[in-house]
């Protein structure tokens, strides 16, 4: 196969795709594809495709003659349209697929079975025939009492596309203005504010989380232009609200990308509106810097190096005290595997969000430990300052204990969520048997995610279906977390191999942030479990569709 082009509205789904199937499909390629648009509008080339398929989405358009003189467009002359449909309308899809848009956006009603999207089998037959499709046919008849029905058809090789006018380019004079004056707005206004640190350290850090949740690298992002341009759309916008909410203990509703579109004024709203919280949190101007002054060389440095050469050291099964502040971490059997697991346990016990790529910059720990302290003294101060500090030493079990506590409590999340007795849920069996679906995995998603506070999307439960796979998984990527939420349990198993990492108590009063929720235990039937914060479960405007 020369190339299977995997299309969708939302890049969350191509991100997914990219993960799942790459290794498997070397020739796969994924595209943000909108069939109501025409192919010259979208890059796409015309007549390129020997077969496309089309599940459950050709539906979820405004003009179905428009839709397949699209889906025709892309085939060449014998191609071959492979469609999966509703065949029929029914109580069960009005009061699941009816709460998406999709479902509601039809302007050629007489085309549809009344009160529904979908089109008859007959109908699809003419609506294809008339758009040139030949030898159209249903190959599984039978079936459609069940609610489906399969569309096969061939094009005749005739294109119709609509031909798409551009606007002519109009220069603006400069009026020989200087250089910074040309510069956007929002930036000549902060460079002139008094909160501009606050605000460029913002700007940097949501930059730095949208690359990261749309696989871009961060340069890539630019604070002036619309975060659409990027790949963002209702989905990933609802992750990335979910995202700046528990890092910044705020309660942004996806709607605020409406009002400002971009990371540049999505900083300045956020800065004016919550000062005090994100200062708080990145440092600023009002900020009491006397309860957090430190020097290079002081107890907070200090009392960093010695938490990392703990962590390093337990994380290679060495003796701390051979761990070398000065030394680079290769010459202890670092690699760039080990590094980013590192990289995960600094950031699961501090809450900060390193990439690997920080050891290249500074390769020993003392190096590491004055750029942190110079970068994030605020929230190293929370966690590790204060002389009067006790500091708690979290046994991390090599065996599965751990994972057997994680497992129990999942299954009787899962249960109470599905209204089942726990007992029924077998961790060996996928989720989807048990009733899950594309909501319920969502609240489930927020459930885990209030629970232990970590950043899990749905689509989680893709690449690890069943909850003995999703526990190993959640296991080996966040295990000092875990630990920190389920540890009375695991430190209770005194024969089994254990080591340590320091890890430093929340600070009284925080506010829990991405991965670094407070522990909340699973409250029993009938006990009210605290409010978390709001998350957000969007809808696609539009079913995934193959090309």
């Amino acid at each position: 196969m020369e190339e299977y082009c995997y299309t969708d509205l939302s890049k969350a789904f191509l991100l997914h795709a990219e993960k799942q199937y790459r290794a498997k499909a070397p020739y796969l390629k994924t595209q943000i594809f909108d069939v109501e648009r025409s192919l010259a509008e979208q890059g796409v080339e015309v007549g390129r495709y020997d077969v496309v398929i089309a599940t459950n989405v050709l539906h979820a358009t405004r003009e179905m003659r428009r839709t397949v003189g699209n889906t025709k467009a892309l085939l060449k002359a014998n191609g071959v349209v492979l469609i999966n449909e509703m065949s029929s309308n029914s109580l069960f899809l009005q009061l699941t697929f009816g709460l998406l848009e999709g479902w509601w956006l039809s302007e050629d009603v007489p085309l549809r079975i009344p009160g529904s999207p979908a089109l008859t089998p007959q109908a699809w037959r003419r609506l294809l025939e008339a758009q040139g499709f030949v030898d159209v046919r249903h190959p599984a008849e039978v079936a459609h009492g069940l609610g489906q029905q399969i569309v096969v058809g061939l094009s005749d090789g005739i294109v119709r596309q609509r031909q798409t006018v551009a606007a002519p380019l109009v220069a603006t004079p400069s009026h020989g203005l200087p250089a910074q004056d040309m510069a956007p707005r929002s930036v000549r206004e902060s460079a002139a504010s008094i909160g501009d640190a606050l605000e460029e350290k913002l700007q940097s850090s949501l930059a730095r989380a949208a690359a990261e949740l749309l696989k871009l690298a961060p340069e890539r992002i630019d604070p002036q232009s619309e975060l659409s341009k990027f790949g963002f759309d209702s989905i990933t916008l609802a992750s990335f609200a979910n995202v700046v909410n528990d890092q910044f203990g705020l309660e942004l509703t996806p709607t605020v990308f409406f009002e400002y579109p971009t990371l540049a004024g999505l900083s300045e709203h956020l800065v004016r509106e919550h000062r005090a919280v994100l200062a708080r949190q990145l440092g600023g101007t009002e900020r009491a810097s006397a309860a957090v002054r430190v020097t290079i060389g002081d107890a907070l440095e200090e009392r960093l190096q010695l938490s990392l050469a703990r962590a390093a050291a337990a994380l290679l099964k060495l003796a701390p005290e051979r761990i070398d502040p000065q030394s680079e971490l290769s010459k202890f059997g670092f690699d760039s595997i080990t590094l980013a697991s590192f990289a995960n346990v600094v950031n699961d016990q501090f809450g900060l969000e390193l990439t690997p790529t920080v050891f290249f910059e500074y390769p020993t720990l003392a190096g590491l430990s004055e750029h942190l302290v110079r970068e994030h003294r605020a929230v190293l101060a929370g966690q590790l300052g204060g002389t009067e500090r006790a500091y708690a030493a979290v046994k991390v079990t090599t065996s599965d204990a751990l994972e057997e506590r994680l497992q129990s409590l999942l299954a009787r999340a899962a249960a109470e969520l599905l209204k089942l007795e726990p007992e029924q849920i077998d961790p060996q069996v996928e989720l989807s048997k048990f009733g899950f679906d594309s909501i319920t995995l969502a609240s489930f998603a927020n459930v885990v995610n209030d629970q232990f506070g970590l950043a899990l999307t749905p689509t989680v439960f893709f690449e690890y279906p069943t909850l003995a796979a999703l526990v190993e998984h959640l296991v080996r990527e966040h295990r000092a977390v875990l630990v920190t939420h389920l540890g009375d349990t695991v430190a209770a198993a005194p024969e089994r191999a254990v080591a340590q990492i320091s890890i430093a108590p929340p600070t009284a009063g925080r506010r829990p942030r991405a991965r670094f929720a407070q522990a909340m235990a699973m409250p029993p039937k009938g006990m009210q479990r605290p409010r978390p914060r709001p998350r957000f479960l969007s809808s696609r405007s539009r079913s995934r569709s193959s090309a």
